[in-house]
Formats: structure tokens, sequence, C-alpha cells
């Protein structure tokens, strides 16, 4: 006998479930039934029937899963045949909710990985980054300096003309002396703040590194400096 809904499980005729032998629609459930039997049996006769077997059953287009408890109801006369006793369990909605949590687990999983690549990239990208910007200030300060000590000494040859105009008021020749000397100096300190404008940017992109013949340059440094500073005495060693 079987209730309504075991039937409605395997959707079979009462009658065939009725005649139905045990082991035999076990068989059907498990594909690796027998291999089984021999254990089920044993355990069967010492302990009168098994607990927690678990089988599976694909029923129309779903797979099923159930857990089977079986055991003997006891005779009351020695002529009355024995009585199988099954209590059948779906366990179909608890194995899809295991499946879903492993998935999801797995799923966590992989966030979990992804999420410290993340951060493993992203602290690296912020040393690179504190780097950068730390070899930056440094370039900064370097020019800095730079650009103090150069205009300062601009500054100081513009002043320097300034004052000696006012000595020689009357000196016309002299005085465009000055004047061109002064228009030299502020024409450098442009030039200076544009070399140094340069530099940054170059800071900014990737340098390629080519040889360089510096020889022509330093000449014409050379000459710069002659024309610039005529009332001088400048000596200049190249090592």
């Amino acid at each position: 006998m079987a209730n309504d809904a075991f039937y409605n499980i395997f959707t079979q005729e009462r009658i065939e479930l009725r005649n139905a032998n045990f082991f035999q629609l076990l068989e059907e459930l498990d594909t690796e039934a027998a291999y089984k039997w021999f254990d089920i049996i044993e355990m069967f006769k010492k302990r009168m029937g098994f607990k927690d077997f678990v089988y599976s059953k694909r029923i129309k287009i779903s797979k099923r899963f159930f857990t089977v408890n079986l055991s003997i109801l006891e005779r009351k006369k020695i002529v009355n045949k024995n009585i199988i006793i099954s209590v059948w369990k779906d366990g179909s909605k608890q194995k899809k909710t295991e499946k879903k949590l492993r998935e999801s687990e797995n799923e966590l999983k992989f966030l979990n990985l992804k999420l410290e690549e993340d951060v493993k990239q992203r602290t690296e990208e912020l040393k690179q980054s504190k780097k950068k910007y730390k070899n930056a200030y440094n370039q900064l300060s370097d020019y800095k300096d730079l650009l103090i000590h150069d205009m300062n000494h601009i500054l100081h040859t513009i002043k320097l003309s300034i004052d000696l105009c006012s000595r020689y008021p009357y000196d016309s020749e002299k005085l465009l002396d000055l004047h061109e000397l002064m228009k030299e100096e502020i024409d450098l300190g442009i030039k200076l703040i544009k070399n140094i404008q340069k530099l940054s940017k170059l800071d900014e992109e990737e340098a390629i590194i080519k040889p360089l013949d510096i020889y022509p340059y330093i000449m014409n440094a050379i000459d710069y400096i002659d024309h610039s500073f005529k009332n001088r005495k400048i000596q200049i060693e190249l090592t």
C-alpha cells in the first residue's frame, strides 16, 4: 500500500506499485543498486531495516532524489507474513538548494579571488603612483632651485644695468649698450622659463635615449655667454 503522494511522485498506477517488489523498485531508481544489494540484505537481516539510503530517479524531465528508511513490522502470529514499511522522503528540493549553495560558494570564492587580485593591483598602482609623484616632486625641487639661481643672476644683471644707466644719463652709446644688455637678460629669462617647461614635459613622457654630439651646442653656449657679457672677463674650461 502507498499514499497518494507516493503515487503522484512516481506517476504509476496503484496496482503496479502495490504488486511491486521493493528491491526491484530500488533497482529502477538507482543504476548502481545491484552493487548495494548484498550490503542492504545483510544489514536488513541484522537490524531488520536500514536508514537514510539515497536513490535518484529521472521522472519526466527532472531528476529526483529520495532518502529511504525501511523496517519490518513485527508479526503477531507465526502464520502472518512480514510487512515491510518504507518511508520515502523526497529530497530533490534540498539537493537543488545544496547545489545552489555550492554554486554560490564557488561564485563567492571566485569574486573573493578577483577582489584580492584587484586589491593587489591597486596597491601596486598606488606604490608606483607614490614613487612617480615623489620623483616629480624631486624634479620640481631641482627646477625650482635652478630657476631661482638663474633668475637671481638675471635680475641682478638687470638691476646693475639700471644702476649704470643712472650713472651715465648723458652717454647715449653707453645707455644703448646697457639697454641691449637688459633686453638680452630678459630674453634669457624667458628662454629659461621655456626650457624648464620643456624639461617638465619631457619628464611626463617616456624618454627615448639616443647618442648626441653636444660639441656644437657647447660652442653655441660659449658664444652666447661671450656675447651676453662683453664687458666681463669670463674664463670657461672644458674637461
